[in-house]
């Protein structure tokens, strides 16, 4: 049997969470630690029910002894991995990136940054906001942004017609 640390060290670690709005409420998981998630009703209670759910699944798996991941740091990727894509999509990628004047590579790097920001304002709405309305955003690699997030229209029985919020970018706050 491998050795391994205490449970104390594996609390005292750090792992990212994502969350995605469903339909009203919030998921939560835990990419490094398969498994763990969870799923709460109002935006506040985020950080307290990912700290919880955290908690006890490493609890659960030390008690278990199961093997417990580290969370996956910038050294673990090498920047360059392979992908295999139809034949067709290969095909139109090429010819937008020349559209653009860009390397195929350049291009798609472009296309997921692009998602992968999305996706962080998206979350990041998520987590901070506690009701419908406007709120400031900040990232990391971009200034800070106040977003309008409209509801989904209610049908006469007060259900949503659709289970999808808009996001509508209102202008850039001078940080």
């Amino acid at each position: 049997m491998t050795s391994r640390h205490p449970l104390d060290y594996y609390l005292t670690l750090t792992y990212p969470y994502t969350v995605v709005p469903d339909d009203g409420s919030y998921f939560i998981e835990f990419p490094d630690l398969p498994g763990c998630m969870t799923q709460v009703e109002d935006a506040s209670e985020i950080a307290e029910a990912a700290e919880e759910i955290r908690t006890l699944w490493i609890e659960t798996e030390y008690d278990r002894s199961a093997d417990i991941p580290e969370p996956a740091g910038d050294e673990d990727y090498s920047g360059k991995f392979l992908i295999r894509v139809p034949k067709t999509l290969h095909r139109d990628l090429v010819r937008a990136a020349r559209r653009e004047g860009v390397s195929l590579n350049a291009y798609v790097t472009t296309l997921l940054a692009q998602r992968a920001s999305a996706s962080d304002l998206v979350a990041q709405l998520a987590a901070s906001l506690t009701r419908p309305d406007t709120a400031r955003l900040a990232t990391q690699s971009s200034p800070a942004y106040e977003v309008e997030v409209v509801a989904p229209a209610l049908d006469a029985d007060g259900d949503s017609a659709s289970n999808r919020a808009h996001l509508t970018l209102i202008k850039t706050v001078a940080a």
